[in-house]
Protein backbone atom coordinates (compact mmCIF):
# COMPACT_ATOMS: atom_id res chain seq x y z
CA UNK A 1 0.00 0.00 0.00
CA UNK A 2 1.92 3.15 1.09
CA UNK A 3 1.06 5.96 -1.09
CA UNK A 4 -1.85 5.53 -3.76
CA UNK A 5 -3.91 7.46 -6.18
CA UNK A 6 -7.93 7.37 -4.31
CA UNK A 7 -11.01 8.72 -5.19
CA UNK A 8 -12.27 10.81 -2.99
CA UNK A 9 -16.80 10.98 -2.01
CA UNK A 10 -16.23 14.71 -3.90
CA UNK A 11 -15.19 13.26 -6.91
CA UNK A 12 -11.92 14.10 -7.03
CA UNK A 13 -8.88 11.74 -7.84
CA UNK A 14 -5.53 12.32 -5.79
CA UNK A 15 -2.76 10.77 -3.97
CA UNK A 16 -3.46 9.78 -0.64
CA UNK A 17 -1.28 7.57 2.50
CA UNK A 18 -2.56 4.40 3.28
CA UNK A 19 -1.68 2.14 6.01
CA UNK A 20 0.34 -0.94 5.02
CA UNK A 21 -1.06 -2.82 7.83
CA UNK A 22 -4.12 -2.10 8.34
CA UNK A 23 -5.34 -0.28 4.85
CA UNK A 24 -6.74 2.48 5.92
CA UNK A 25 -6.08 6.07 4.97
CA UNK A 26 -4.12 8.24 6.93
CA UNK A 27 -6.28 11.42 7.24
CA UNK A 28 -3.55 12.82 10.02
CA UNK A 29 0.24 12.74 9.45
CA UNK A 30 0.60 13.03 12.69
CA UNK A 31 -0.87 9.79 13.73
CA UNK A 32 1.51 8.11 11.19
CA UNK A 33 5.24 6.86 10.88
CA UNK A 34 7.18 5.88 7.68
CA UNK A 35 9.09 3.05 8.72
CA UNK A 36 12.18 0.78 6.30
CA UNK A 37 14.24 -2.15 6.32
CA UNK A 38 17.31 -0.69 4.81
CA UNK A 39 19.78 -3.56 3.17
CA UNK A 40 22.82 -4.97 4.92
CA UNK A 41 25.12 -3.81 2.43
CA UNK A 42 24.67 -0.11 4.22
CA UNK A 43 23.56 3.38 3.41
CA UNK A 44 25.07 4.85 0.36
CA UNK A 45 23.94 8.09 -1.22
CA UNK A 46 21.12 7.33 -4.07
CA UNK A 47 20.31 4.11 -2.17
CA UNK A 48 16.42 3.80 -2.22
CA UNK A 49 14.28 1.81 -0.03
CA UNK A 50 10.75 0.38 -0.04
CA UNK A 51 9.15 2.17 2.66
CA UNK A 52 5.62 1.01 4.92
CA UNK A 53 3.39 3.62 6.22
CA UNK A 54 1.66 2.89 9.52
CA UNK A 55 -0.56 3.99 11.79
CA UNK A 56 0.95 4.84 15.06
CA UNK A 57 0.55 2.25 17.87
CA UNK A 58 -1.32 -0.96 17.14
CA UNK A 59 -0.25 -1.17 13.24
CA UNK A 60 3.53 -0.17 14.11
CA UNK A 61 3.56 -2.98 16.66
CA UNK A 62 2.29 -5.49 14.01
CA UNK A 63 4.96 -4.53 11.75
CA UNK A 64 7.13 -4.81 14.19
CA UNK A 65 6.41 -8.49 14.87
CA UNK A 66 6.05 -9.32 11.62
CA UNK A 67 10.01 -8.05 11.15
CA UNK A 68 11.03 -10.29 14.31
CA UNK A 69 9.23 -12.73 12.37
CA UNK A 70 11.18 -12.59 9.18
CA UNK A 71 14.50 -12.20 11.00
CA UNK A 72 14.41 -8.49 10.56
CA UNK A 73 14.51 -7.41 14.43
CA UNK A 74 13.29 -4.03 15.60
CA UNK A 75 17.08 -3.04 15.56
CA UNK A 76 17.18 -3.00 11.76
CA UNK A 77 14.14 -0.57 11.76
CA UNK A 78 14.24 2.61 10.23
CA UNK A 79 11.75 5.14 11.26
CA UNK A 80 10.27 8.99 10.21
CA UNK A 81 7.12 10.48 11.29
CA UNK A 82 4.77 10.51 7.97
CA UNK A 83 4.42 14.60 8.48
CA UNK A 84 7.70 15.05 8.65
CA UNK A 85 8.64 12.64 5.59
CA UNK A 86 6.19 14.70 3.47
CA UNK A 87 7.83 17.65 4.11
CA UNK A 88 11.03 15.75 3.04
CA UNK A 89 8.69 14.63 0.12
CA UNK A 90 8.26 18.68 -1.35
CA UNK A 91 11.81 19.44 -0.19
CA UNK A 92 13.24 16.64 -2.95
CA UNK A 93 10.38 17.25 -5.41
CA UNK A 94 11.25 20.79 -5.69
CA UNK A 95 8.11 22.41 -4.28
CA UNK A 96 10.12 24.19 -1.06
CA UNK A 97 10.14 26.80 0.16
CA UNK A 98 6.18 26.54 1.38
CA UNK A 99 5.33 29.90 0.50
CA UNK A 100 7.74 29.85 -2.78
CA UNK A 101 6.54 30.49 -6.24
CA UNK A 102 6.56 26.79 -7.21
CA UNK A 103 4.34 25.84 -4.04
CA UNK A 104 1.82 28.60 -4.80
CA UNK A 105 1.15 27.48 -8.52
CA UNK A 106 0.90 23.86 -7.64
CA UNK A 107 -1.27 25.07 -4.81
CA UNK A 108 -3.45 27.17 -7.44
CA UNK A 109 -3.47 23.88 -9.66
CA UNK A 110 -4.84 21.84 -7.17
CA UNK A 111 -7.23 24.39 -6.27
CA UNK A 112 -8.66 24.51 -9.65
CA UNK A 113 -8.96 21.05 -10.22
CA UNK A 114 -10.92 20.58 -6.54
CA UNK A 115 -12.94 23.40 -7.85
CA UNK A 116 -14.06 21.49 -11.73
CA UNK A 117 -15.65 18.56 -9.78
Amino acid sequence: MGIKLMFFANGNTGLAAICNVCGKQVTDADTANIIWFPPSCGDKVGDTFEPFITCKDECENKLELWADKQGKGFEHLYSQELNVGLIWLLQNSGLMPLGGKKMKEAKRLADFCASVV
